[in-house]
């Protein structure tokens, strides 16, 4: 079995100081690497969130406002503990 990945899902902000966009960046490799996994381009007022399940098994990109939320996306990854 190969070398196991790590990287980290992070938000980035506009400048309202709203989170817009969802990034998944691999650690030791550079930041022009980094991937877009979600980006909000409609609903301008809307910010961007990310989220784990409790088994870690899977992560969750939403956008919303303070009125409404919603689930864009999920993504599996490899559990931590296997």
């Amino acid at each position: 079995m190969g070398e196991r990945q790590r990287g980290i899902v992070f938000t980035e902000v506009n400048d309202q100081w709203r989170s817009y966009r969802a990034r998944y960046h691999r650690l030791g490799r550079p930041t022009e690497d980094d991937v877009t996994l979600y980006e909000e381009t409609e609903e301008l007022g809307f910010s961007v969130g990310v989220g784990k399940s409790q088994d870690k098994s899977t992560i969750f990109v939403s956008t919303g406002d303070i009125r409404q939320t919603k689930c864009g996306s999920s993504l599996q990854t490899t559990h931590p503990n296997r």
